[in-house]
């Protein structure tokens, strides 16, 4: 195992024999920028994060419902190893007062910041994993391109939503790895001869995705057009594999359904959210605020930070990746508990991020680019398969899936 692992980091990192420098170098600088997030981003600014936090000081008091905190929909995984943790705080807090919830367990609030900051930790590791990941595939691909690494690296390195995502005590940094390394074991499947606990791995990692966030199972769809995909490109082979992945699926409900079953017990839905049914807009509703880019008045570039675009998702999501429009991260809002402190700078902020955006037009336009090309090759029918196509689709699917994912904004 140990020399197993030993080649495949050699594999990664190196280039015609050598340890590729570059390669590690920004591998090690955006891993360095999110273990500097997780030392001095405070682990109590965040998207919710009070609700997450909550939910970790609970969850091994029993699940948390409605009333413990809004986030009981979400899959218990991301905060189990800090309920732990926050479980050996409170035996050295043990004197301070134990605020009791509804589900019968208590909370410490001495022990609310350091359970933060540990799962914030953790997020390093889930970083470091993921990008390793990422390089796996590449040279799965293309095996010995060190270009194809290196740009896939790069582009990673300019996204502001993953420095983000990682800085925060929450589930989305599992999903992210999750994805990534169910990816990974897709595309193993492909091997000549498969092994079978190839498609062990996958099940796990599926089962563990969708315990992570309820929007892992938005990799199904794109799982299932992928397959689509490969029929018609190599109609035998893909057959083949029908019985061994409806195996690493059962598998996966096996690990992650008992959630969703213990939610439709619980509050009579599989997909149970803390968004009441008056508060969901229409698909009209949603169709109508995504025809609003912001984009013909220059609104985009000039001050991208709430509440400019007051539930309009296409410039939102655009600020929310390439700036910070919710104000959690490079921002303090004048309206929060730290801009009553007087630390609130939003108003010098939202112009800096305005330039932001007009420059993140370029990545966009790259990024962008290679989702068309992933299109195109979906329709390549007289260029035999071949790996890197296979790679090609299923990416084209899951960022498709995802797009399609964004979850629409709720009325106030």
């Amino acid at each position: 195992m140990y020399k197993k692992i030993k080649q495949q980091m050699t594999a990664v990192f190196s280039n015609d024999g050598k340890l590729d420098i570059p390669l590690i170098g920004i591998f090690v600088v955006i891993n360095i920028i999110v273990l500097v997030n997780a030392v001095f981003h405070h682990p109590k600014i965040g998207y919710d994060v009070s609700n997450h936090l909550t939910y970790m000081q609970t969850i091994l008091d029993g699940m948390p419902n409605h009333d413990d905190t809004p986030e009981f929909f979400s899959p218990p995984l991301p905060y189990v190893l800090p309920a732990f943790f926050d479980k050996a705080c409170e035996l050295v807090y043990d004197d301070e007062p134990h605020i009791p919830i509804n589900s019968g367990g208590h909370i410490i609030f001495s022990c609310r910041k350091s359970t933060g900051k540990f799962a914030q930790s953790l997020n390093v590791l889930l970083s470091f994993s993921t990008l390793f990941v990422i390089l796996l595939i590449c040279e799965y691909l293309r095996p010995h391109n060190r270009f194809y690494k290196f740009s896939t690296l790069f582009l990673f390195s300019l996204l502001t939503v993953y420095y983000k995502t990682f800085s925060q005590a929450r589930g989305e940094p599992y999903v992210v790895f999750f994805i990534v390394l169910s990816a990974y074991f897709l595309l193993r499947t492909l091997d000549p001869k498969p092994k079978k606990t190839t498609f062990v791995f996958l099940g796990i990692s599926l089962g563990l995705l969708i315990l992570s966030r309820q929007w892992g199972f938005f990799i199904f769809p794109a799982i299932a057009f992928s397959g689509i995909w490969l029929i018609i490109k190599k109609q035998q082979e893909a057959l083949k594999l029908i019985k061994p992945l409806m195996g690493s699926f059962i598998i996966a409900a096996f690990l992650g359904g008992w959630f969703y079953l213990y939610l439709y017990i619980q509050h009579g839905s599989f997909t149970a959210f803390n968004i009441e049914e008056n508060q969901r807009m229409s698909f009209d509703e949603v169709v109508s605020l995504t025809r609003k880019t912001r984009i013909k008045n220059m609104d985009l570039f000039r001050n991208p930070i709430r509440p400019n675009f007051y539930y309009e998702p296409i410039p939102v999501f655009y600020s929310e990746i390439w700036g910070d429009y919710w104000g959690y991260f490079t921002f303090i809002k004048e309206k929060s508990y730290y801009g009553d402190l007087g630390l609130g700078n939003s108003t010098e902020v939202g112009p800096y991020l305005g330039r932001v955006n007009f420059i993140s037009i370029i990545p966009t336009l790259i990024l962008g680019m290679g989702w068309l090309f992933g299109a195109y090759k979906l329709f390549e029918r007289k260029k035999p398969f071949s790996i890197e196509d296979a790679g090609s689709a299923l990416f084209f699917f899951i960022s498709t899936s995802s797009i399609i994912a964004i979850p629409s904004p709720k009325k106030a």
